[in-house]
């Protein structure tokens, strides 16, 4: 990530899946964290500067269970930053894990949702409904979207500012549209829904955040100005603390587009 110019960074990850050679979920949890840490401090070494923790994912076809809040409760000091629910959406509502979100959310854990993708904008109502902060892809928000009309759902994404998680490559494998052109991302962002870019699983995607970004950006037509309204959405809506972001926001981030600024004005 260090190397594709991520400053800021979410793993996401399913803890209940890395159990089956003997690892309590704690220590996988514990065991990911270690990695991090030892790619922080490398960045660190080589001058480069990152920020980043972990989502712990639920799984939605497998049966509702207490521990990851726990875990996340006991580890939201030392790189754990939130709760995710990730799988097969259609035929597994979030719902299912409205009782673990809402004690999540309650003790002031942070949470996104997958939903919006495999299925409709009723999946991403049900995810808002069950505590929600960002919603992972969205993009078939687009479905409550007539002209510049836009549906209940729609509405409610639209006037909360509920960031979309965007993945294009990882969204076009899993046949949200024929190709890029065609993709939802650009009439998300024409119609102010809050949008973020990001590569999903970068090995069975084979893409990397920049160039999600370029591809995105090529194909839409979008400005410099608009690639940053879209990084800093992302960086606002991080669960991260707010003085980290803040000090990336100011020290890294917009001194960044602010060179490239003047290198465009200077050619």
């Amino acid at each position: 990530m260090v190397a594709d110019g991520v400053v800021y960074a979410e793993t996401r990850w399913a803890p209940h899946q890395h159990t089956g050679a003997g690892l309590s979920l704690d220590q996988a949890v514990q065991a990911v964290q270690d990695g991090l840490e030892e790619g922080v401090a490398a960045a660190e070494a080589a001058g480069r500067r990152i920020v980043v923790g972990q989502l712990l994912c639920y799984l939605r076809h497998l049966d509702p269970t207490d521990d990851l809040v726990e875990i996340a409760l006991a580890r939201r000091d030392t790189g754990v930053l939130g709760l995710d629910l990730a799988g097969p959406e259609d035929g597994f509502p979030a719902s299912r894990f409205r009782t673990q979100f809402e004690t999540a959310r309650a003790a002031g854990l942070r949470v996104t949702i997958h939903a919006g993708e495999a299925d409709g904008p009723a999946s991403i109502a049900d995810a808002l409904d069950c505590g929600a902060e960002r919603i992972g892809h969205g993009v078939r928000l687009l479905e409550d979207v007539t002209g510049d009309q836009l549906g209940p759902v729609a509405q409610r994404v639209h006037r909360d500012q509920i960031c979309l998680e965007v993945c294009p490559s990882s969204n076009l494998q899993t046949g949200i549209a024929d190709d890029i052109t065609a993709h939802p991302v650009g009439p998300l962002h024409r119609h102010g829904f809050a949008v973020a870019l990001s590569s999903d699983n970068r090995l069975m995607s084979r893409t990397r955040t920049s160039r999600e970004m370029l591809l995105t950006a090529q194909t839409f037509s979008w400005t410099l100005a608009d690639l940053e309204q879209v990084v800093l959405t992302g960086l606002g809506n991080g669960f991260a603390a707010t003085p980290q972001r803040q000090a990336l926001r100011d020290e890294v981030v917009l001194p960044a587009f602010r060179a490239v600024r003047g290198a465009d004005e200077d050619a």
